[in-house]
């Protein structure tokens, strides 16, 4: 009986350690088991966390970047308000319709604002000690001079962007000046400016300038006279101000040719103004200025033609 007693004894307490150890065992695969989804789960939770994360910090440092591009016209007055060709001269405004034309302007940047072209000779010096930059430096102090001298027969300021619509012709000497602009701007900046310059080239039919006969080309500039410049801002401001081209930092002033004055080419600027006021703040137009046939380009063409050969 003993015997039996005690073989009855160690069979339950097997069977309940056999129990016990089973029991342990599902324990332990069902622990598996979740712990496995959760690894799993957090190896596709971590990405995605990373990505809104690392979103947040790349918006974030975009937002810098632009926020310091907005302010790279420093040098540039603020005028308190925003002008543009629409609200003088549109459809559904009170001003004229067309800026009027001046009879005896030149034949350089100007060739697209509504200008009367008369020619400017001028004879390129075999050598000359000036870069570009320094031309583009002596007009920007010209600009500044009459600017400070004769801020009443001004209106151009940050947020004054007439001569902004309007396409117009520039000089090969830009198109570097336009790549290094380009270059320097954040990535999401330059493609935004990239597309308008390629959505106006396709939508305006644009002709090849070097290659166009004047009726075409004067036909081109008539339809294309309200096509804002794919560097304007929604504020009226340019993106890439410091570096415009040669047209865009003496445009609003009067022109002469050495000691013959030309007349006015913005409709805004020295409406009331003297005579003599009108000569001394006068752009005298160098050898610079005049554009040969074979190197005239516009702004969205030149950009665009930037964005093939940088791959942009």
């Amino acid at each position: 009986i003993a015997a039996e007693v005690v073989a009855h004894i160690g069979g339950s307490v097997s069977r309940g350690v056999e129990f016990l150890l089973d029991q342990s065992h599902r324990f332990v695969e069902t622990g598996h088991r979740l712990l496995v989804k959760v690894v799993r789960r957090t190896d596709l939770t971590l990405p995605r966390l990373n990505h809104l994360i690392d979103g947040a910090q790349e918006e974030f440092a975009d937002n810098q970047v632009i926020q310091d591009e907005n302010h790279h016209d420093r040098e540039q007055r603020v005028i308190g308000r925003q002008t543009d060709l629409h609200r003088l001269f549109g459809p559904e405004k009170t001003g004229r319709e067309r800026a009027a034309r001046n009879p005896e302007a030149a034949v350089i940047y100007h060739k697209g604002k509504n200008v009367v072209i008369s020619p400017v000779v001028r004879i390129v010096p075999e050598k000359t000690d000036q870069t570009y930059t320094s031309i583009l430096d002596r007009a920007d102090r010209f600009f500044r001079e009459v600017e400070r001298a004769q801020p009443q027969n001004l209106e151009c300021g940050r947020g004054c962007s007439l001569c902004c619509y309007g396409l117009f012709e520039i000089g090969s000497a830009d198109v570097p000046l336009l790549a290094d602009g380009l270059e320097k701007l954040h990535p999401k900046r330059r493609a935004m400016i990239i597309r308008r310059a390629q959505e106006i080239v396709a939508a305006t039919a644009h002709p090849y300038l070097r290659d166009c006969p004047p009726a075409e080309k004067q036909e081109f500039f008539d339809r294309t006279a309200s096509t804002p410049c794919p560097n304007l801002s929604e504020r009226g401001e340019c993106l890439m101000y410091e570096h415009r081209p040669l047209a865009c930092r003496t445009f609003g002033l009067p022109l002469r040719d050495g000691g013959s004055y030309i007349g006015d080419i913005c409709e805004l600027n020295f409406r009331e103004a003297p005579q003599p006021e009108r000569e001394e703040a006068a752009w005298d137009l160098q050898w610079e200025d005049a554009l040969a046939t074979e190197d005239a380009y516009t702004i969205p063409e030149a950009i665009a033609m930037i964005a093939r050969l940088r791959g942009w």
